[in-house]
């Protein structure tokens, strides 16, 4: 019997022992919980704060406008902190003081600029201050109940400003305080700004100074074209090096404006430059629009590059013959000159040199090349032929059209200066409508009598010319071929006579 009462007294006190094991195991797990539900609410606060900053510097970082600016960063602080108000300050150092250029929850009551003290917290790590500490205390017309302060730096590591956020006086019932816990937080913040900050006036300065750049860059295009610093494999003007060159095969084109002297003799030296501005100003673009470039300015006349086809320089010249009947229409019209004025356009595609050539005072970007003195000289022989537009054998053969009715040959000529005669071909595209129709209609009897010519058969060629002339156009090629078959049916012909035709003037 005692057995048996023994043996439930001890049932008894292991049941007490397992109950009071329980308890201890349910009190351990609610503070485990409690814990976890506090880590989890504190993990939940950190990416909250987190999403913020990440908002805020993308924001920050996409915004130029310094007022913009301010006003982002001061929600943003305003958000994170759920706190009531917060100032953004630069930093005076000959006045020591701090200028205050954004605030959030203050209003008219803030000042124009803070006394910062001596022993004022200089250092990147934020601080709490409580109404009766020696900052708040100088600012106490601000009313803070306590605040927490940091200060920024510049990228040299000068002070700049700092940024303050707190709670004011009478409303600590209202927002939760600001503790030790937002210290590292707020700290990570101010440098975020702060770095921002530093990054947009880096910015500022980059982007006045490319503006600068830029300008420099535009206006210096205007004498060494961007095409020609491309071809020379240049990024800038600044790259250039005297005897930087290189060797391309490109069409060279000369245009000239006829008796331009003569015309000029009637205007002040002031009327001519104008005058001239006003012409090439017309002219540059259709260039350009070709993929060609304008090398130089001989006076009133235009030397272009073309690097890509002689297709390309065709279409410009033909272009600028387009342009000068509008302009001498404009002219007429203004009555700024007597009369119209006329162009000669010569093509010439060869070799080139171009490069930096000059001495250690002055550099200039130029082209040498024999091409161009061809290309010069072809244009010349515009006025001797009487054609707008020539072109020697080099630019047909580089040609897409070859075969069109609109090129008619002059020949083999020979220029002044010149061993190597070279075919010229007029291309009449841009006469005027009776001439052009005319020329299309002769083009086939022409052609035949330049063979018969150079042929040496001048009773022929002369019969087959004379049956091109017009009764009101003139064409001083056609004018030219009879007054040579004439002089050779007088006077006879060397025996190595060719069918060049030579000339001792330019």
């Amino acid at each position: 019997m005692e057995n048996e009462l023994h043996g439930q007294e001890r049932s008894i006190e292991e049941l007490k022992s397992l109950c009071v094991e329980l308890q201890q195991k349910v009190d351990l797990s609610s503070v485990i919980k409690l814990a976890l539900s506090d880590a989890k609410a504190s993990l939940d606060a950190e990416l909250a704060l987190f999403k913020v900053m990440q908002s805020y510097s993308e924001n920050a970082l996409a915004t130029e406008n310094k007022a913009d600016f301010i006003t982002l960063s001061l929600e943003a602080y305003i958000e994170a902190f759920e706190t009531e108000c917060c100032l953004i300050f630069s930093f005076n150092e000959k006045n020591q003081t701090m200028e205050v250029i954004g605030e959030f929850g203050l209003g008219e009551s803030v000042p124009d600029a803070l006394p910062w003290l001596p022993n004022a917290p200089n250092h990147q790590v934020a601080s709490l201050h409580d109404e009766n500490s020696e900052l708040l205390q100088a600012w106490s017309h601000l009313n803070f109940h306590h605040a927490m302060v940091c200060t920024y730096t510049n990228r040299d590591g000068h002070l700049t400003g700092c940024i303050v956020m707190g709670v004011l006086k009478g409303s600590e019932e209202i927002f939760q305080p600001l503790n030790a816990e937002h210290i590292s937080s707020f700290t990570t913040m101010v440098h975020l700004t702060g770095a921002i900050w530093n990054n947009r006036i880096l910015y500022v300065e980059l982007k006045e100074r490319n503006a600068e750049l830029a300008k420099f860059a535009e206006a210096y295009s205007h004498f060494v074209p961007h095409e020609f610093l491309r071809l020379l494999n240049k990024e800038s003007a600044i790259d250039l090096e005297l005897g930087d060159h290189n060797e391309l095969v490109m069409s060279i084109l000369f245009a000239d404006i006829r008796s331009f002297t003569t015309l000029s003799e009637g205007m002040t030296p002031g009327e001519s430059f104008h005058f001239i501005n006003s012409y090439l100003f017309e002219m540059e673009p259709l260039i350009k629009a070709q993929k060609g470039f304008i090398d130089k300015y001989i006076g009133d006349a235009i030397m272009a590059l073309f690097p890509e086809t002689a297709d390309d320089a065709v279409k410009a010249a033909l272009s600028m013959l387009i342009k000068l009947r509008e302009f001498n229409e404009m002219v007429k019209t203004k009555r700024t000159l007597p009369q119209p004025i006329q162009i000669g356009v010569g093509l010439h595609t060869g070799m080139l040199m171009l490069g930096i050539v000059g001495g250690a005072g002055r550099m200039e970007g130029t082209v040498i090349s024999d091409a161009v003195n061809i290309a010069s000289r072809i244009e010349g022989l515009t006025k001797i032929f009487g054609v707008q537009l020539l072109i020697t054998e080099n630019t047909l053969a580089d040609m897409t059209d070859k075969k069109s009715s609109f090129i008619r040959p002059l020949g083999s000529v020979q220029a002044v200066g010149k061993l190597k005669p070279m075919k010229i071909f007029e291309i009449f595209e841009e006469n005027d409508p009776g001439q052009l129709a005319f020329k299309q209609k002769k083009k086939q009897t022409f052609e035949e009598a330049l063979a018969d010519y150079q042929q040496k058969q001048f009773k022929t060629a002369l019969k087959g010319f004379k049956e091109c002339v017009h009764d009101v156009y003139l064409d001083k090629s056609v004018d030219m071929f009879i007054t040579l078959c004439k002089k050779a049916i007088k006077r006879g012909i060397p025996d190595d006579w060719d069918g060049v035709i030579h000339f001792i003037n330019k």
